[in-house]
């Protein structure tokens, strides 16, 4: 089952809000949408906090352990959201995956920015997400709460 047809699974097991996009019924759906992105403010904000007592000690094998459950939480809601807005979020987590590779330079290695980070190399090619887009998720009117 992959991660997407787990969130699927959970949010009808607990009757859970589901739309067919942003917009369907013209606005986007504000209560769904204001629960989903606190469900991950939330986690994001438990994931730091374990994190940062990880960081001053990082042979706490409970503390490990905590990050470890904190990091699949951020995922889990990520798709939760994904799932409450009908958005096909593996397809788009496979294409960003492919796109990320084509970072690599003309000789097959990665190029870094002086800090580390990864930089896009000769033959980056943006991820196509828009056709995982329906039309009600591209037209939506938020004026109408």
């Amino acid at each position: 089952m992959t991660l997407l047809e787990q969130a699927k699974a959970f949010r009808e097991a607990f009757n859970q809000e589901t739309k067919e996009g942003f917009a369907p019924d013209g606005f986007i759906k504000e209560q769904l949408y204001d629960m989903q992105m606190r469900l991950i403010e939330e986690e994001c904000k438990e994931l730091d906090e374990a994190a940062t007592l990880l960081k001053y000690s990082p042979n706490d094998l409970n503390l490990q352990t905590e990050v470890l459950k904190e990091l699949c939480d951020v995922v889990y809601v990520c798709y939760q959201f994904a799932a409450a807005f009908g958005l096909d979020l593996d397809t788009a987590m496979q294409r960003v995956f492919e796109s990320n590779m084509s970072k690599l330079g003309d000789d097959g290695k990665p190029i870094y920015r002086e800090d580390g980070k990864v930089l896009k190399g000769p033959n980056y090619e943006k991820p196509r997400l828009d056709d995982l887009i329906t039309l009600s998720h591209r037209t939506y009117d938020t004026s109408g709460k």
